[in-house]
């Protein structure tokens, strides 16, 4: 149970605030049993105060004590006090020992109505009546009498008039002057009511106790629920958000500090979700790149071993068309015929590291596009293989509109026409009937240029064309020898073709081999 509360914010506020509260009542009731009987008697005295000036001033219009009397007796009966007066000797002048009802105003035909405690007398009262009433006022003068006697002996003392009796009355002493004589009046107003609420306060403070905790409880329980409900829905967050759970978020209408923090969550929860997608890209985008690094190696790797491969060749052909001619080995004494091989081998390597260069520029740079008249370009690089087509006896078709402009590099243009049509020309069978078709028009699009490079008499493998654009590789390797090919024209074709971000592709048609592109 201890553990519980220590753990649990909404139990630790809900006893707090019921302990505060339940003292709060102790205390609250503990002041007004306390503070009731003085501040009773305070206000006793300011009322004594207020209602004994009005009767000053009705007791100075008569000339004696005796004909002010009926006045003091109805300032008594409607003001709830009791009223002494003293000569200037100290001696009681009112009440009279003697009855009050005096024989005379028995005898009168005229009724008078005198207030004796709460008895009114009339002159058609008995004997009977009389007597009984004469033993009251007795009563009545002597309780009233004994207090006097015992309240003017200290109110006597006090500079001021003022005076406290015990717990039980509180009494004010007054100048009057009645006919000429100059007398003392004393008002004294009982502690009754007020002790009886205290004694009532005493007999159900174990039914304010309970109230008081009932309601503390239920108060408190209310007021942590209030206080806690957000700030656990905030925890709840907050521990989403720890186990990387963005989804869930406050939903709650508060303005004060547990409406901000609410709100500071959410924007909170939102920047680290878009912060960890961006992560989740980022990570992916570098996995790819590595990815793509891992087989740009591969490639590089592949593609050095492939010229490796490729120079050992021509290399070993050299060496030894080199050792036979010098140790003057059988055929080999014919040096010119072996040195023209030679030449012809060395010029092989030669171009195979022209166009080596070639790739590692278009791997590295990235090169400057310009508008260009690629039709023009187009049919110089024509014109030069003109002598290599009319050699093979192949037809030309030609299709090419009179300017065609694009934004091209037009070095890396003419590598790729020069390499396109040797491709087409080298590989065509001198045949009859075996023709080279170039087309070049606009795309669908205005800014797009079409080309088409077409060659009959021979087909690809279907298996081979996916590996066409790799760098030396060769469908038939013999025949390939025969052509004297690099086996890099259409690897460096593709690298142009994508530094410029055109679309490309090669297949067979009914008759040939065609390769086409778009830019």
């Amino acid at each position: 149970m201890i553990k519980r509360i220590k753990n649990s914010l909404t139990i630790k506020i809900c006893t707090l605030i019921a302990v505060v509260l339940a003292v709060s009542s102790g205390i609250t009731y503990a002041v007004i049993v306390g503070f009731l009987p003085t501040y009773y008697s305070k206000q006793l005295q300011k009322d004594i105060d207020s209602v004994s000036q009005e009767m000053i001033e009705t007791i100075h219009s008569y000339e004696t004590i005796n004909e002010a009397s009926y006045a003091i007796e109805l300032f008594e009966a409607g003001s709830k006090v009791s009223v002494v007066i003293l000569d200037e000797q100290g001696n009681r002048i009112w009440p009279a020992e003697s009855t009050a009802v005096t024989e005379d105003v028995l005898d009168n035909g005229v009724v008078e109505q005198g207030y004796m405690g709460d008895m009114i007398l009339t002159h058609e009262n008995s004997a009977e009546q009389t007597t009984i009433v004469q033993e009251e006022n007795a009563a009545y003068e002597e309780g009233v009498i004994g207090q006097a006697d015992v309240v003017t002996e200290d109110v006597v003392q006090q500079a001021d008039g003022i005076a406290e009796v015990g717990d039980n009355s509180a009494v004010k002493r007054y100048s009057v002057k009645v006919g000429g004589e100059t007398y003392t009046m004393i008002v004294s107003g009982g502690m009754q009511p007020v002790n009886q609420a205290l004694e009532i306060l005493y007999q159900i403070l174990p039914y304010i106790l309970g109230i008081a905790i009932v309601v503390s409880i239920l108060f408190a329980l209310g007021a942590s629920l209030y206080l806690t409900f957000p700030i656990v829905r905030l925890s709840q967050l907050a521990q989403n958000m720890a186990a990387l759970d963005f989804d869930s978020s406050y939903q709650g209408k508060r303005t004060d500090e547990v409406g901000v923090l609410g709100e500071s969550l959410n924007e909170l929860s939102k920047n680290l979700s878009r912060a960890l997608e961006e992560l989740k890209s980022a990570n992916e985008k570098l996995k790819s790149d590595i990815e793509m690094e891992r087989k740009i190696e591969k490639k590089r790797i592949a593609f050095f071993s492939a010229v490796s491969h490729e120079l050992k060749t021509p290399i070993t052909i050299l060496k030894g068309h080199l050792s036979g001619m010098l140790q003057g080995v059988g055929e080999y004494r014919d040096r010119n015929y072996y040195l023209q091989r030679s030449l012809e081998t060395t010029e092989k390597m030669e171009d195979m590291v022209k166009e080596l260069l070639t790739v590692s520029r278009i791997e590295n740079n990235k090169f400057i596009t310009q508008k260009t008249d690629i039709a023009e370009q187009l049919r110089l690089q024509i014109a030069d293989m003109a002598e290599l087509i009319e050699n093979k006896k192949l037809e030309l078709q030609v299709e090419i509109p009179e300017h065609l402009y694009a934004d091209v590099n037009p070095v890396m243009m003419d590598k790729v026409f020069s390499n396109l049509l040797l491709n087409a020309i080298r590989y065509t069978p001198e045949e009859k009937g075996n023709h080279i078709r170039v087309l070049l028009k606009p795309g669908t699009d205005t800014e797009t240029v079409y080309c088409q490079i077409e060659n009959t008499g021979v087909f690809i493998p279907e298996e081979a064309l996916v590996h066409l654009f790799e760098a030396f590789y060769r469908v038939e390797q013999s025949r390939n020898r025969q052509t004297g090919g690099s086996g890099l024209g259409l690897y460096i074709v593709k690298m142009i073709l994508d530094q410029h971000g055109a679309s490309y592709r090669m297949g067979n048609t009914c008759d040939g081999v065609c390769f086409s592109f778009s830019l």
